[in-house]
């Protein structure tokens, strides 16, 4: 940067304006996942369920395998379903999984405030790229049309004076 301090106020404010709305974006996101943090704790219940049987995988070599279990819902009724369970589990094992509070159905574990604040984080980083990828092309943009206008005017000023230059300095 070269120049006056105050040749370079468009860049400070674009600036501000970026870092402003990187705050914004970072507060909706983590509002929102805030919220789905807490309706997934409130959805979302960790319960024991008991491997029946292995059912037959068409990938092997993972970590995980999966089998026939059951499990008893707090209200009495028992489930059953596919689950995931570790390489060394075996059947009659109990594993821990989450399901859902009200229908029993295996899904995945409630994020957490962490996870939540992370992706908020990312959210934020990536707001503030993508405003830092605005500001330098609208910058080159800018400096592209001053230079092209600059020798537009430099090429009108020239071919106004070039006669005259030439008759006077012509070397005979």
């Amino acid at each position: 940067m070269s120049g006056s301090p105050t040749d370079h106020w468009p860049l400070r404010i674009a600036l501000c304006l970026m870092v402003t709305i990187g705050g914004i974006v970072g507060q909706f996101v983590h509002l929102d996942l805030v919220a789905r943090v807490e309706r997934e704790s409130a959805e979302r219940l960790l319960t024991q369920v008991t491997l029946i049987e292995e059912l037959p995988s068409e990938v092997r070599g993972s970590r995980e395998r999966v089998f026939h279990a059951r499990w008893i819902m707090r209200d009495g009724t028992e489930r059953r379903g596919p689950v995931s369970a570790p390489d060394d589990a075996t059947p009659g094992s109990t594993v821990d999984v989450w399901v859902h509070r009200e229908s029993g159905a295996i899904v995945a574990a409630p994020m957490t405030r962490h996870e939540a604040l992370t992706r908020a984080g990312v959210a934020v980083l990536l707001t503030l790229v993508g405003c830092g990828s605005v500001i330098v092309v609208a910058r080159r943009l800018w400096v592209l049309w001053a230079s092209r206008h600059h020798v537009r005017t430099l090429e009108s000023d020239w071919r106004r004076v070039e006669s005259d230059w030439r008759r006077r300095y012509r070397s005979d």
